[in-house]
């Protein structure tokens, strides 16, 4: 099994950050590190990525200067993104040929992830309102949550797997 590391830096600008993962990815290339998972929160920024159109940001430079908000043209993917305080933000630093080559697979699994994640905790909140209702008519905790899930994965016309 391969390790990876996991550091939180803290609130961080974007620009500080960046520099940081072009060290940690030069780092990992000459496999000086392991695996890394670099956690942080961003003062207000938003980035424009290399699929991003200009337009698309509706806030001239002027008013994003006057709200103190960051404006950075990224080489990632995407388009615009806005990250803040409070906003949780991981960039993975890792050897993906180690996992499965292909980038689009591990991004996708990210979002499965991350969407699969804030179902559960979802269906935990429901399952703790109706607890009463749950020892009154014999259901498991493990037959409710299911159905609960299931209920919630059809109303967001999810696809869980």
């Amino acid at each position: 099994m391969n390790s990876c590391y996991i550091v939180d830096v803290g609130l961080v600008g974007y620009a500080e950050a960046w520099e940081l993962q072009k060290r940690l990815v030069a780092a990992r290339k000459a496999g000086a590190i392991a695996d890394v998972l670099l956690l942080c929160e961003h003062p207000h920024v938003i980035t424009l990525g290399r699929n991003g159109k200009r337009e698309h940001l509706l806030a001239s430079e002027q008013v994003l200067r006057q709200k103190g908000v960051e404006f950075h043209s990224s080489d990632r993917g995407g388009d615009i993104t806005y990250h803040g305080p409070g906003q949780l933000v991981g960039y993975p630093i890792l050897n993906l040929g180690a996992i499965r080559k292909d980038v689009v697979w591990y991004v996708r699994m990210l979002e499965e992830l991350t969407v699969e994640d804030r179902l559960n905790d979802e269906v935990r909140e429901i399952l703790i309102a109706h607890q009463d209702e749950m020892r009154r008519t014999s259901v498991s905790y493990q037959e409710m949550y299911k159905k609960v899930k299931q209920q919630l994965a059809r109303d967001r016309k999810l696809i869980l797997r």
